[in-house]
């Protein structure tokens, strides 16, 4: 084994190929919330890589109209948990993906602070979204962001091109998800 700075063994970071899945999600519906993290999540875990939703475990807010800020009577879902977990799974992945796309007019302050948490942590940023038209369009978002895509594709392809060796980009497995367990094959 060999280790790096910190004392960090480096089989272990270049072995983590791990995806935080960053957007918008108060003020929107649970299904425009999941249905483009299913898709990521799916589109990568063909390639062996893992992602995590912030809304993983959180289905009773399926029938909810629009998602709120917090919900104090859910554990996990309290405004100190959702932060704490969220911060966790930014400073713990390899790379953040960040989906912006047609994200209205407010500003999504929680991944605005993931982005800020995985910079910190200098790691690959994945932004997708419109060059223009839109509220996140901003140096602070822009310039710490490391990759820039328009489209969902475009921003797998990236987190292929970034997290996997010579050879497994184009490698697919058969996989079975339900979207919060992927099983490889």
């Amino acid at each position: 084994m060999e280790f790096g700075l910190l004392g960090i063994c480096k089989e272990n970071v270049m072995n983590n190929r791990t995806v935080y899945l960053a957007g918008p999600i108060r003020g929107c519906t649970y299904k425009g919330c999941t249905e483009w993290r299913k898709e990521v999540t799916k589109n990568l875990a063909a390639y062996g890589i893992t992602c995590f939703s912030p809304l993983r475990g959180r289905t009773y807010l399926k029938d909810d109209e629009v998602i709120k800020e917090a919900y104090p009577d859910y554990a996990v879902s309290t405004a100190k948990a959702i932060v704490s977990r969220d911060r966790f799974d930014c400073l713990n992945s390899s790379l953040l993906f960040v989906n912006l796309l047609g994200a209205g007019d407010k500003a999504s302050l929680g991944t605005m602070f993931e982005i800020a948490w995985a910079s910190l942590q200098h790691k690959p940023i994945v932004l997708v979204m419109e060059a223009e038209n839109n509220i996140h369009v901003h140096p602070f978002v822009t310039e710490l962001c490391t990759f820039w895509a328009s489209n969902l594709d475009e921003g797998c392809k990236l987190v292929r091109h970034i997290l996997l060796p010579e050879g497994a980009i184009e490698k697919k497995y058969y996989v079975e998800s339900d979207y919060y367990g992927v099983t490889q094959k």
